[in-house]
């Protein structure tokens, strides 16, 4: 008699799952995707263990959940949107071009100047992207005096120049000397660029910062350098 009971009771859990597993299989067999569900909650579902479907795309447990509500999960869980801010990026502040007409008061050296800009107002120039060996001091250094020479025949007393100054670089160095390019205002003579020309002076980048005549600058340099000229013929070349 027990035997007949628990036959009984083993046939009957069969037929009833059965038609879950049957169920289960052609939930499986079908193939949906979002665009077959009218909401969030019809897609959530077909949301079946391993996914799938592939409604799951981000796998936080929800399918769908693009779609509109009514939803399997109450709004305080659907996912933060984004902030996206709408304040405005501030504009790079642009650096300012100093250009000065000037007349030439005295050469110091192969890479400075004196200049009067305006009726009364005397400034020393440094030219931007240059160095000449020293022409002070107990010890002057090779081609010193000549470097000095070239620049002054170049700018003699009285010459009218036009100062730029370069964006990439300081308008001012740490002894207040105004950092420009000198231009012959008469014919447009880059002043710095004839000495490195010249082998007078050799390019000089401050700062790991390279100026915006270096290119051309270090190709003037090297053919004076390849042709021994100025600097370049000294025993012991400076360094800039």
């Amino acid at each position: 008699m027990r035997i007949l009971i628990a036959l009984v009771f083993v046939i009957t859990g069969l037929a009833f799952a059965a038609p879950a597993a049957s169920a289960q299989q052609s939930r499986l067999l079908l193939d949906y995707d979002c665009a077959d569900f009218a909401n969030q909650s019809q897609a959530q579902k077909w949301l079946l263990p391993g996914d799938p479907h592939r409604l799951d795309a981000d796998r936080d447990a929800k399918a769908c959940d693009s779609l509109p509500c009514p939803c399997s999960y109450s709004s305080a869980q659907k996912k933060p949107v984004p902030f996206v801010s709408t304040a405005k990026k501030p504009r790079k502040k642009a650096v300012k071009i100093f250009r000065e007409r000037a007349v030439v008061v005295w050469v110091v050296d192969g890479d400075t100047v004196d200049v009067r800009i305006g009726k009364n107002k005397k400034r020393r120039v440094r030219i931007v992207g240059i160095n000449t060996p020293e022409a002070y001091g107990p010890f002057p250094m090779c081609n010193s005096s000549s470097a000095t020479a070239n620049l002054r025949q170049l700018l003699p007393v009285g010459t009218r120049v036009r100062l730029v100054s370069d964006p990439t670089q300081a308008a001012k160095d740490r002894y207040k000397r105004l950092l420009r390019y000198v231009t012959r205002a008469y014919d447009g003579l880059d002043t710095g660029g004839a000495q490195v020309s010249a082998g007078h002076a050799r390019t000089f980048v401050y700062g790991g910062v390279p100026y915006q005549r270096h290119n051309n600058y270090s190709v003037w340099e090297a053919s004076a350098r390849a042709s021994n000229a100025g600097v370049w013929g000294c025993p012991f070349p400076f360094r800039a």
